[in-house]
C-alpha cells in the first residue's frame, strides 16, 4: 500500500469537562477554547435553546439538505440509504442523534458514532442560512456533555481540512491528530 494523503481531525478529551454544564466556564475545556469560541458558548447557553436526543428520519433529512443547500452543495451520498445504515447502528446503540430546538423547530442536529469508549462527529449543521446563529455551537456543547455523561473519553469532531469548517473546529481547543488515507498497489 501507500499512502495516498494525510488529512487532520481535532479531538476532545471529556476529562477536561466536569459534569456540570451550567459551570462550563470553570472547566479546562472552556480554558482551552479559543476566546472567539469562548464567546459563542456563552451566547450560545443565553438563547432558549432546547437539547435533547431523538432519532429521527425527517429531521435528519431536512437538517442534512438545508446544510448542504446553504452551501450550495448537493449531498454526494443517498441521505435514505444513509439513514438506513443509522437506524441499524442506533438499534446496537453505536450512533446517538442530538437536536436544538427552538419555538418546537429544529434548529441544528448531530449524529455522533460510538467506537467503544470513544465518539466521532458524523453529520450535522444547522437549518438557519444566519451567520449569527448559534445553535449548532449549543448542539455541540451539549453532545460532548452527553457523550461524557455516557462515559465516554474522547470526541473526535471528524476533519479540520476545509477551512471553514476546521476553524471552527480547533476553535474547541482539542488535540490535533493526523488521519491517512491509504491505496492499495495493484499487483501485475
Amino acid at each position: 500500500f501507500f499512502l495516498n494523503e494525510i488529512k487532520y481531525t481535532t479531538i476532545l478529551d471529556t476529562k477536561k469537562l466536569n459534569f456540570d454544564l451550567s459551570k462550563i466556564t470553570e472547566t479546562n475545556f472552556y480554558k482551552d477554547c479559543s476566546e472567539r469560541t469562548r464567546r459563542q458558548i456563552k451566547k450560545s447557553l443565553d438563547q432558549s435553546y432546547e437539547f435533547k436526543e431523538d432519532f429521527d428520519f425527517e429531521d435528519y433529512e431536512k437538517i442534512i439538505k438545508k446544510t448542504f443547500d446553504r452551501q450550495k452543495k448537493k449531498a454526494d451520498f443517498n441521505i435514505n440509504q444513509n439513514f438506513k445504515v443509522f437506524e441499524k447502528l442506533h438499534e446496537k446503540k453505536l450512533l446517538r442523534m442530538y437536536k436544538t430546538i427552538k419555538n418546537d423547530e429544529i434548529q441544528a442536529l448531530m449524529v455522533v458514532g460510538i467506537i467503544n469508549d470513544n465518539s466521532i462527529f458524523i453529520h450535522g449543521g444547522r437549518a438557519s442560512n444566519n451567520t449569527d446563529d448559534l445553535s449548532f455551537t449549543f448542539n455541540l456543547i451539549n453532545s460532548f456533555y452527553s457523550i461524557k455523561n455516557l462515559g465516554l473519553k474522547k470526541f473526535d469532531l471528524e476533519g479540520i481540512n476545509s477551512p471553514k469548517r476546521g476553524s471552527f473546529k480547533t476553535g474547541f481547543g482539542g488535540g490535533i491528530y493526523p488521519y491517512y488515507n491509504i491505496q492499495f498497489k495493484n499487483k501485475k
